[in-house]
């Protein structure tokens, strides 16, 4: 089954990653092998990553840079399933996958979407992801991850803005070592906004 590829901005650049790509990243015909690489690059409003199973690294996600998996390397075709592309997790550091920073707060909404987060552990709070006002989780797998609290997600609240969204996502066999929230620990006084979330145990 395929979806929609997500709408980009007027005047997007568009990065492309695949799993064996060692390219600039301008197309499908020579991307990158590093999802980071591409997200870190100054004029990037999109990243597209092609299914397929990526080894650990960390991202600071930027205002309105979109973070989307599920493509198949043909134009903007792009499959449902976030089981088929995979970003597997490091050895213990206080590293996850994904950080919406309190420095330089994302001040539009931002979309990761499309991606399983899996087997990573963290020494810090949330161990594949740290989530802040204005970004949107939509249609990923977190699963097999661990920390000292949100073994899967930090859901944290020192940013104001817009709400947080966790939208038809899976959660589950994820850890916290000592503190709480095994799959999710969210801030008092959060605001998800619209959430639909499957939690498995």
């Amino acid at each position: 089954m395929c979806i929609a590829a997500f709408v980009s901005q007027a005047n997007a650049t568009v990065y492309y990653v695949a799993p064996s790509g060692d390219g600039d990243g301008t197309s499908w015909n020579s991307p990158f092998g590093s999802i980071k690489t591409a997200y870190d690059k100054s004029d990037a409003s999109e990243v597209r990553v092609k299914t397929g199973t990526y080894s650990f690294e960390s991202i600071t996600l930027k205002s309105g840079v979109h973070l989307l998996g599920g493509y198949t390397g043909n134009a903007d075709e792009r499959v449902s399933d976030p089981a088929l592309t995979v970003w597997n997790g490091g050895a213990s550091s206080v590293n996850r996958f994904i950080t919406a920073p309190s420095a330089n707060p994302l001040s539009t909404r931002t979309t990761v979407s499309g991606f399983t987060f899996q087997n990573n552990t963290s020494t810090a709070n949330g161990g594949a992801i740290l989530m802040r006002a204005f970004l949107t989780l939509e249609n990923c797998i977190v699963s097999g991850n661990s920390a000292t609290s949100g073994g899967g997600i930090l859901i944290n609240t020192d940013v104001a803005g817009d709400a947080i969204q966790i939208l038809t996502c899976k959660i589950d066999h994820n850890n916290a070592a000592t503190g709480g929230g095994g799959g999710i620990t969210i801030g008092s006084g959060s605001d998800t906004g619209d959430v639909s979330i499957i939690i498995q145990d």
